[in-house]
């Protein structure tokens, strides 16, 4: 028994889509083709596409398509913008929802699982993202895709450069191009725990190896800073609060049922990683850990009214010893 046939306005909008996506997705791969010197340590570059209904100013079948082939900032629109035809009108939230987001997904999985744009196009994960305007309503939907093969394959590689790279002694350094997704997939939760007891010796391994090169040792501390920063803002924070300002630098406890009840492991790391973010970024620190005392830590609070050398040793990693150097 085959599938169910798509809706004819279904089929035009998805159409349309596609049409769009493919001629984005063409020109991308043009670019990321001629990219030299790839790191390992990089499974692909896209990761994101969100395609969206925006109604129009008078009437909400006056709009456009929206396309986005990377995460949008939002206090910007860089989207792709497409015309669409007269079938938007006959397009109801159920038709969207049990027609056109599983037949875009379909389109999309069977793209981000074969190597059709090359190897390096897409990431091992991707974000599918779909949202349809009306006059007072919105349909938004989203979907995760993962390539298992890449995933396992990136797992090997950050595991062989962190035993031929970041462990043997010096003259051994990794390239500069590896020290920044190093950085990066340190804080990735698919492939390391989110714990100061398992990152923190190989960052104090690299920042010791790098010593005699202040230039470079100066772009590691950036470097995983940095990613620690993305880390808080993208993962840990967001399930506690609501981000607010014009260019989201504020933050807003969410009321207690929605919510997510802290972890004490991941509570623990954001406490080291403002610590070590306060190094090159201090008012940082101080917000971040402003923003922990709200989530109920005494300790901290304690911290900022009187100071404590061991709340300092506990998150900032003095303590630790790297096992594979002891």
């Amino acid at each position: 028994m085959g599938e169910r046939p798509l809706n004819q306005a279904v089929e035009a909008y998805l159409d349309d889509v596609w049409k769009e996506i493919t001629a984005i997705y063409a020109k991308e791969s043009k670019r990321i083709g001629a990219l030299k010197n790839q790191s390992r340590l990089q499974a692909g570059i896209m990761n994101y596409l969100k395609v969206a209904w925006r109604k129009g100013e008078f009437s909400w079948a006056d709009g456009k398509i929206h396309i986005d082939v990377y995460e949008p900032l939002s206090w910007s629109d860089s989207s792709y913008q497409v015309e669409a035809g007269s079938y938007i009108t006959e397009l109801t939230d159920e038709l969207l929802t049990e027609q056109f987001f599983p037949a875009l997904c379909e389109r999309v999985d069977r793209l981000f699982h074969s190597d059709e744009l090359g190897s390096l196009f897409f990431d091992y994960r991707f974000e599918i993202v779909f949202e349809f305007e009306r006059e007072n309503s919105k349909v938004t939907l989203s979907r995760k895709l993962i390539n298992e093969p890449k995933l396992i394959q990136l797992q090997k590689a950050l595991e062989q450069f962190i035993q031929t790279k970041i462990l043997p002694d010096p003259p051994i350094l990794p390239k500069e191009e590896d020290m920044f997704f190093f950085a990066w997939q340190l804080v990735n939760p698919d492939l390391m725990k989110p714990s100061a007891e398992d990152i923190e010796p190989l960052i104090r391994r690299l920042s010791s190896k790098l010593n005699n090169n202040p230039k470079r040792k100066n772009e590691w501390v950036a470097r995983y800073t940095s990613a620690f920063n993305d880390w808080a803002q993208d993962r840990f924070l967001p399930q506690h609060f609501t981000r607010i300002g014009d260019y989201g630098n504020e933050w807003v406890l969410k009321e207690e049922p929605v919510r997510s009840s802290v972890d004490a492991g991941e509570m623990a790391f954001f406490l080291y990683a403002a610590l070590q973010i306060g190094s090159t970024q201090p008012e940082t620190r101080q917000k971040y850990l402003e923003l922990a005392v709200q989530l109920g830590s005494k300790t901290v609070a304690d911290y900022l009214k009187t100071g404590s050398g061991k709340f300092a040793d506990t998150y900032q990693g003095s303590g630790w010893r790297p096992a594979a150097m002891t």
